[in-house]
C-alpha cells in the first residue's frame, strides 16, 4: 500500500462526520416502522466511482440497492439482506464495511442515525 494512500482515510472520515446533510421522509410505501428520514452528500468522483454519505434516522424501511461498498462511520443498524432468496443479517457499527450489489431488496432498521461512506459506481 503507498505510503499517501493512508492519511486519506482519516480526513475522509473526518469530513464525513462533519458534513451537514439535507433529509427528506422516507417514501410512505418503502416505510417500515417509525419515520425515517434519508440524506445523502456527493462528495466527488475518484477513477469514475461517485463517493459520498448517506444517513438514515431511525425507524426502518426497505430499499433497492445500487452497487455499492460502504463503510459505516457512525450509528448502529440491522441491515437484512436477501439474497438469492435467503435472508443474510449483518448488524452494522462504526468500521463495518459491506457490499451491496444492484438490485437487492433489503430491510434497514436502525436504531441510531447510521451515517456511511459509499463507494457507487
Amino acid at each position: 500500500m503507498s505510503d499517501t494512500v493512508v492519511p486519506l482515510a482519516p480526513r475522509l472520515v473526518s469530513r464525513a462526520l462533519r458534513e451537514t446533510l439535507e433529509y427528506a421522509p422516507v417514501e410512505s410505501d418503502k416505510v417500515l416502522a417509525g419515520s425515517p428520514t434519508t440524506g445523502y452528500k456527493e462528495l466527488g468522483v475518484w477513477k469514475g466511482v461517485e463517493v459520498g454519505i448517506w444517513e438514515m434516522t431511525p425507524g426502518s424501511m426497505w430499499d433497492s440497492e445500487v452497487e455499492e461498498i460502504f463503510i459505516v462511520i457512525a450509528g448502529d443498524a440491522t441491515l437484512t439482506r436477501t439474497i438469492n432468496g435467503e435472508d443474510v443479517t449483518v448488524e452494522l457499527s462504526p468500521g463495518v464495511v459491506c457490499h451491496l450489489e444492484e438490485g437487492e431488496h433489503n430491510r434497514w432498521d436502525v436504531r441510531v442515525a447510521l451515517r456511511k461512506i459509499y463507494f457507487a459506481e
